[in-house]
């Protein structure tokens, strides 16, 4: 059968165009740059590490061409207020608080929790976790 392309678009067809930003923001923004210029792409999907998503981010919001954010965590990617920025799953503090909800169940389990240790990677990622760990860990009375 051929392909007759997306009909709620007239037929149209959907391109895929890569980059690499080999996990580095001024690279994450170069290519974001050379995508919408020069590849005149429609929409972006990605970029994985937040800090390059963060950075990214801003060149697709100032073009303004929609981005999906699919797996970067990092709150403020989206705590910005940009127009074009669209997550499509959870941020830092959902983790956070999801990992309470499963000490609370060992607890219950008869396990108790005696003391906790936050072991997190410096980036973006790893500090938006590790920060919101924190605050959860203390509002939780873990601490």
């Amino acid at each position: 059968m051929p392909a007759v392309g997306l009909p709620g678009l007239k037929g149209g067809k959907i391109e895929l165009t890569f980059a690499d930003h080999q996990g580095n923001p001024s690279a994450g923004q170069t290519q974001a740059l050379r995508l919408i210029q020069q590849e005149k792409v429609t929409a972006i999907l990605g970029a994985y590490h937040s800090s390059v998503t963060f950075a990214a981010t801003a060149v697709g919001e100032r073009y303004g061409i929609p981005w999906v954010v699919g797996d970067s965590v990092a709150a403020n990617i989206t705590g910005r207020g940009f127009k074009y920025i669209f997550r499509v799953h959870t941020v830092a503090a959902d983790f956070a608080y999801n990992y309470m909800d499963f000490l609370n169940d060992v607890k219950g389990m008869g396990q108790p929790v005696k003391s906790l240790a936050v072991v997190y990677e410096n980036t973006d990622y790893g500090t938006s976790i590790a920060d919101t760990l924190r605050k959860v860990i203390k509002e939780k009375g873990l601490s």
